[in-house]
């Protein structure tokens, strides 16, 4: 009898419409599953949208050129604790697994190996640093590198925003630790230059270069494993015999970078003397711009410099980026020069500006008699066409200022990186900028703020409990 019922309830209309949809849900079921699996095996960059604002997450072409040429294993130790974890950072991390399979993620709870950053840096390790290992070489990167604050704009009675450089840090600390060598840069030394900035350490560290001093005492030449020589802001006159030494050392086919701006302690006259051999007339004086809009921060002497096209500056142009250079020495071209010298005025001021010939003892702006006309060139690159020889000049000895290169938001020190790489010649030296974040504060006033405070815990909630109780009322009149 049960048999026979259940043999007739098969005939029925609802056993028909249930079994309609028991199978409509198993396709359905089937098709999302083939989907996935189908979603599953396409390439990451066809499933994965970077929808952030500044595209954090979208890798750059050095960064690509870098990663998927390794041919040895690079491991990423991710120090931070359960439930901790910087989601930013591991979304940016995966995606370096997924760029190349010689790049690997490993998280190091410091709660459960407490002594494992110690292997490679006694430094103390905070939550969300990376160290970079491949073989015996290993880098540190601080979270606190990743994040930096960029206060130009709250200088300027705006927001502060935030500087994301995860790939410019991890990649940088990929390719230190691959490179079996990296490029010398000498520092030359004995002429009381001033100290790296902060700013300047950093970038140089970023950028993998391997730095290194020197003394031009009892020496004939430069040596030949430098890639290049920096002259950092020297307060003391080199000699005669550095000076030939400096000159063929371009001449040759030598890069030299020299920052040298208003001598304070001394005259120059072998600096100034080689800039003259290759192309350029120090002016006595610091230059002062009257037009405002052409300087920072209320200093005249602070100058929004122009831009000229090149090399070292079509990137910053190309992303309308300003840099200042404050309490700088005009320069001016020499009217006849050698053709074997291709020369390149990169920054350059406006021709309202004069040189102030009271130097830093300024007590006034305005221009007097005896004050020298503008347009000043205030930094330059001056090529060899023969040998490939090289100098640049930059006439400012606080251009890599910590503070002004972060008024700058970075472009002054991107400048000074960009003119080390081209003297280099290495374009994998190019170094990846950080992305601005910008934060957004909501500015209200005392009253708005009041308002809001009654509509937020007063209005709402009150209209809320009144609906409820329509709806109470109304179903209970029904009954």
């Amino acid at each position: 009898m049960k048999i026979k019922k259940f043999f007739d309830s098969l005939g029925t209309k609802s056993f028909k419409l249930g079994s309609y949809s028991f199978i409509l849900t198993a396709i359905v079921l089937a098709i999302v599953i083939a989907v996935n699996l189908l979603a599953n095996s396409l390439p990451d960059r066809i499933m994965h949208y970077d929808i952030s604002a500044a595209k954090i997450f979208t890798f750059t072409s050095n960064t690509k050129a870098i990663v998927t040429r390794l041919n040895e294993d690079v491991t990423i130790n991710w120090i931070v604790q359960a439930g901790k974890e910087d989601e930013i950072v591991g979304t940016l991390l995966d995606k370096y697994t997924k760029l190349s399979d010689h790049v690997k993620v490993v998280k190091k709870n410091p709660d459960i190996y407490p002594g494992f950053a110690s292997q490679y840096t006694s430094e103390t390790i905070y939550n969300n640093d990376l160290i970079v290992t491949c073989g015996d070489r290993s880098r540190l990167v601080r979270i606190r590198d990743i994040y930096m604050v960029d206060t130009s704009e709250s200088i300027k009675g705006g927001n502060e925003n935030v500087n994301f450089d995860g790939e410019g840090q991890i990649t940088s600390a990929i390719n230190y630790v691959t490179r079996d060598e990296l490029p010398l840069i000498l520092n030359l030394i004995g002429h009381e230059e001033l100290d790296f900035t902060q700013c300047l350490t950093a970038s140089l560290t970023k950028a993998n270069y391997d730095i290194a001093n020197l003394s031009l005492i009892n020496k004939d030449e430069v040596p030949e494993e430098a890639k290049m020589v920096l002259i950092n802001s020297p307060q003391v006159d080199i000699n005669q015999q550095e000076l030939e030494i400096l000159e063929q050392y371009i001449l040759n086919g030598g890069r030299v970078m020299l920052i040298s701006g208003l001598p304070i302690v001394e005259k120059l006259d072998n600096i100034y003397e080689l800039i003259r051999r290759f192309g350029f007339e120090k002016q006595p004086g610091v230059v002062v711009e009257p037009n405002s809009a052409r300087y920072a921060y209320g200093q005249p002497y602070s100058i929004l410099a122009t831009m000229n096209k090149g090399d070292i500056t079509d990137p910053l142009i190309e992303e309308n980026r300003q840099v200042i250079v404050p309490i700088s020495q005009g320069m001016v071209l020499r009217e006849e020069m050698p053709d074997k010298y291709l020369i390149t005025e990169l920054l350059t001021t406006e021709d309202t500006t004069y040189s102030k010939l009271k130097g830093i003892n300024l007590d006034v702006f305005d221009r007097e008699d005896g004050d020298i006309d503008g347009p000043f060139c205030l930094s330059a690159l001056i090529e060899m066409r023969d040998t490939k020889g090289m100098l640049c000049v930059l006439s400012s000895d606080f251009f890599c200022d910590d503070d002004f290169n972060s008024n700058s938001a970075g472009s002054n020190m991107d400048y000074v990186i960009n003119a080390i790489n081209y003297l280099i010649g290495d374009n994998e030296y190019i170094t990846i900028r950080a992305t601005t974040v910008k934060t957004e504060t909501l500015q209200i006033s005392q009253y708005e703020g009041k308002i809001l405070k009654i509509v937020m815990l007063g209005v709402i909630p009150v209209a809320f409990l009144l609906s409820g109780l329509i709806q109470y009322l109304r179903r209970r009149g029904r009954k």
